[in-house]
């Protein structure tokens, strides 16, 4: 239903995100006490239909005031666990490397993201090359990289695009290209000591970039 009605409302693209955490009974009373309506966390639990384990989490869903317009909430996940990524092949992706948010209110999202959910805020910054103030949060090893984009509406969000981290990025051209992708060449990117390509097709509306750190 949700996955739908988002499809006939903007098309293709990024619905929402989810943000986990250790202690959700603790993060739920963290917001209660800064006075935000949320309900208790409701619990989930999931069969892999391959192996029958079984994995249980528990959900904390968001208000308006904490999403601004993305459909997020909380996770803790309580039982069994996803699957790990065992990179064995260069030419595959290694882990997602940032996740590119727009914002037409950057002073809130700090409010927010910083100092009610906890997330590092690691720079804040106006770049030059796009002559727009941007934020980089770090959580874990992934990065909430936030273009602010000023307007005269309410303070809203909105998710843009995704960035994957690789290890070899000419092997990672070389095999998208011979399986059909529409790939740019690879040059070197804005952040120092970083090479680039963006994947021009098969990407379903979603903004898609690869990075290799060097």
């Amino acid at each position: 239903m949700l996955v739908q009605q988002a499809l006939e409302e903007t098309g293709e693209g990024l619905i929402g995100m989810v943000l986990g955490t250790d202690n959700i009974e603790e993060t739920t009373q963290t917001l209660k006490n800064k006075s935000f309506l949320i309900n208790d966390a409701g619990e989930g639990v999931g069969t892999n239909f391959i192996n029958d384990e079984v994995r249980k989490w528990k959900n904390l869903f968001l208000p308006p005031e904490l999403t601004r317009g993305i459909f997020s909430f909380i996770i803790q996940h309580t039982h069994g666990a996803l699957p790990r990524h065992d990179l064995k092949n260069p030419s595959t992706i290694n882990k997602l490397d940032h996740l590119v948010i727009n914002t037409n209110d950057a002073d809130g999202f700090i409010e927010i993201y910083k100092d009610i959910f906890g997330i590092r805020l690691a720079l804040d910054k106006h770049i030059e090359h796009w002559d727009k103030r941007m934020l980089f949060f770090r959580l874990n090893q992934t990065t909430l990289e936030v273009v602010e984009k000023k307007d005269d509406l309410a303070s809203h969000d909105s998710l843009w695009g995704l960035a994957w981290d690789v290890i070899d990025i000419e092997k990672v051209h070389k095999r998208l290209s011979t399986q059909g992708i529409d790939i740019s060449s690879i040059k070197d990117g804005i952040k120092e000591n970083t090479r680039v390509a963006t994947i021009k097709s098969h990407t379903h509306g979603v903004p898609t970039l690869l990075i290799e750190h060097i």
